[in-house]
């Protein structure tokens, strides 16, 4: 279920990307050397981009499912999402795993050759702290699912704008 939400986002996002550039057709270099390091963090940082854009998905369902449970207006849409409950889990668990393997990857640039500037070094600690902070309050104070949804999505969308933010001013290179 997760896929039907999931792809007109997708779609959406590259279409955008598409159109104001983002997504420039990047020179082909000659054999350059393989920093493993690099490899690794941007792989990590990657696959942890795509379970935060699954938790806020999840958090989406959870919350046009609570919606329409308040409002009594269950349509066909309602019948065919997972459980309230469910989505509550799967919402905590992408969270926590998405801000394990974006500690790896962030860990990871330690062994690069040089750190990142300080804008895009900042940005990347803040998008760790907002996730850190989310997780840890599940946790330790056990927060509520409509908060923990409201939350990733909150956090994706700040995640998206600074990568956004990052890209643009410091060139899609760096």
């Amino acid at each position: 279920m997760l896929g039907a939400f999931t792809a007109p986002l997708v779609f959406a996002l590259q279409t955008v990307a598409l159109f104001i550039g983002l997504a420039p057709v990047p020179e082909i270099e000659r054999r350059a050397p393989v920093n493993a390091f690099l490899e690794l963090h941007a792989a990590l940082s990657l696959v942890a981009y795509g379970v935060f854009g699954l938790a806020c998905v999840a958090g989406c369902m959870f919350l046009l499912q609570r919606w329409q449970l308040k409002k009594h207006k269950l349509n066909m849409l309602f019948f065919e999402l997972p459980a309230i409950s469910t989505l509550a889990i799967v919402n905590k668990r992408l969270l926590t795993f998405g801000l394990a393997i974006l500690t790896v990857g962030l860990l990871a640039a330690i062994g690069l050759p040089e750190l990142p500037e300080g804008m895009k070094l900042g940005v990347a600690l803040a998008v760790w702290a907002f996730y850190a902070v989310i997780v840890f309050m599940q946790f330790g104070r056990g927060m509520a699912p409509s908060r923990t949804a409201w939350l990733s999505i909150a956090a994706f969308s700040f995640s998206l704008v600074t990568l956004w933010g990052v890209t643009a001013v410091g060139g899609a290179g760096g």
